[in-house]
This record gives C-alpha cells, sequence and structure tokens, in this order.
C-alpha cells in the first residue's frame, strides 16, 4: 500500500500540476478558508532560483492568478512582511471565519472543556498579536526619538566642549568628556534616547535646555553648562 501510494504521487508530479496547487484546489473543494500571501514582485528573485521554461513560467503567473481571484490577497517582498501579514491575516480568520481545528483521536470530547480551550487558545493569540503590535511601535517610537535627538543637537565644536572642560575642573578632580569623536551639543529641551555602547553619545547642555531621558537612557552622558554637573556613565 505505501509502494503504491508513492508511486500514485509520483505520477501525479507529471500531470502538469504542482503540489502547492492541488493543495489550493483540494482546500477550495473541501470549503476551507483560503488566505493568499502572493510575491510582489517574483522577476526580482536570483535567476538560479527561477524557471527557464516559459511554460513553466505561464503556469505559475496562472496559478497566481487563480489564488488572486475572488478573495482578499496581501502581497509582499520580504520574509518580516510575510510574516507580519500572514499573523494579522490568521488574526482576522480568527474572529470572522471561527471552527474547530484538529483534535487527537484520544481527546475526550467534552463540550465544555472544549470550548473553554478554544476561548483560551483565542485569547492567548489575541495577547500574542498585541504584543508584537507593541512591539512594532516601540521600535517607531525609539527611531521617531533618536530623529528629534539628532534634529535638535549638533556635533560640539572643540570651543564648547573646552568650556565645559574648564568649568568643571573646581567640581571633579578628572575632568574626562569620553568619547571625543561623539560629543553633542543641545540649547534646546530634548529627550535623549536609550542608546548603549558604542552608540552612546556625549551631549553638552547649554543653560535653561532640560533633559528628557527614554527609559534609561542607556549609556549616555549629559554634562550641564549650569553648574558644569555632570550626570550619567
Amino acid at each position: 500500500m505505501k509502494s503504491a501510494r508513492i508511486l500514485k504521487m509520483v505520477l501525479n508530479s507529471y500531470d502538469g500540476i504542482s503540489y502547492t496547487e492541488k493543495e489550493y484546489d483540494y482546500a477550495i473543494e473541501k470549503g476551507k478558508v483560503v488566505l493568499a500571501f502572493v510575491h510582489e514582485s517574483p522577476g526580482n528573485f536570483p535567476a538560479k532560483v527561477l524557471d527557464e521554461d516559459p511554460q513553466l513560467r505561464e503556469k505559475l503567473d496562472a496559478f497566481r492568478g487563480k489564488a488572486s481571484n475572488g478573495r482578499v490577497v496581501k502581497f509582499w517582498n520580504n520574509k518580516d512582511q510575510l510574516g507580519y501579514q500572514a499573523m494579522t491575516s490568521l488574526h482576522q480568520a480568527v474572529d470572522n471565519y471561527p471552527a474547530v481545528g484538529w483534535v487527537r483521536g484520544d481527546f475526550q470530547n467534552n463540550q465544555e472543556v472544549s470550548q473553554e480551550f478554544r476561548r483560551a487558545e483565542g485569547e492567548l493569540f489575541h495577547l500574542k498579536h498585541e504584543v508584537n503590535d507593541l512591539r512594532q511601535k516601540m521600535i517607531e517610537y525609539e527611531s521617531l526619538i533618536y530623529s528629534q535627538f539628532m534634529e535638535k543637537t549638533k556635533p560640539a565644536t572643540q570651543a564648547e566642549i573646552n568650556t565645559w572642560v574648564e568649568g568643571a575642573k573646581d567640581n571633579y578632580d578628572n575632568v574626562n568628556v569620553r568619547m571625543m569623536h561623539n560629543v553633542r551639543y543641545a540649547d534646546q529641551d530634548f529627550i535623549l534616547p536609550s542608546l548603549y555602547g558604542a552608540n552612546s553619545v556625549s551631549v553638552i547642555v547649554e543653560k535653561g535646555a532640560k533633559v528628557c531621558r527614554a527609559r534609561n537612557g542607556g549609556h549616555s552622558e549629559v554634562m550641564y553648562m549650569d553648574g558644569f554637573r555632570k550626570d550619567g556613565i
């Protein structure tokens, strides 16, 4: 039986229909919900992974058209975009097309337990979706804060650095402006982004300017002209 099944699969591969398309046709036949994620520019793939046979390319284009017909299609260009679209589409599908999933054969069919399990599973999916959304928003906010920081500060001149060093000698035994290649100057209020290691900065802050830190401010150092004091590591 196993040999016959393998032989049948091999013979089916010669009918000109890919296994992906066969699975798609079977899902349609069974009335399953189909979520289509189609690459926006398949011609941009490296030549070594593209079919050179014009007939095969024609079949691929025909299948893309068939999979895109009669449903909302999400187009993608990279794996991160595909992952995000798949996650959000599955989230919507769970809400719009609730259905019973695969169940083990030895599972006791208790309706109350099944409903509770599906409720917990749905809640977990929603929470994961919300966490991913929050992470994405955090990345966007941090990028915005960094852009505004760069706009509101400028590379410090040697004269500005010398002014702070001379003024701070009365407060510190060993005045050292670290990272002389990455010292910035601010004469207006700004938010200090969370920067670490080689990305961290030293900021000379003019009198009257206020500094707010994003989270803990990272490894950056703030040096105030007002009192020639410093804050940070």
